[in-house]
């Protein structure tokens, strides 16, 4: 498994798009999570962001780029998760600027703007 991101168009135009972070797994798990998102996507542009415990960003940064080609200009971030005591949750937040701290250095920040 891999990281990688499944892009889902918009049938029609919007400035709000929506970045669906899932950790990776299974092809069947992978599919499921698909499934249930193309029912954003006659309204919404849909980016899914499938990782392995945050080796890197660039991920999460090839989803936005996709979001942005289509005209976006607000995303809504959706962590799809199955526990909240994982550390990935937590990596999220301080990618995104919600935690100040972390305990993976290595991680850095998207510019804000």
């Amino acid at each position: 498994m891999k990281e990688h991101t499944i892009f889902l168009p918009s049938t029609r135009s919007t400035p709000v798009g929506l970045l669906v972070l899932a950790h990776g797994g299974s092809e069947e798990w992978e599919e499921q999570v698909v499934e249930k998102m193309r029912s954003f996507h006659s309204t919404l542009p849909v980016a899914i962001a499938f990782g392995m415990a945050m080796s890197s960003s660039e991920y999460i940064r090839e989803g936005i780029l996709k979001l942005e080609k289509t005209g976006v200009r607000e995303i809504v971030v959706l962590p799809l998760f199955v526990s909240s005591y994982a550390p990935v949750p937590r990596q999220m937040e301080y990618i995104f600027w919600r935690r100040k701290n972390l305990f993976f250095p290595q991680f850095h920040k998207f510019p804000r703007g």
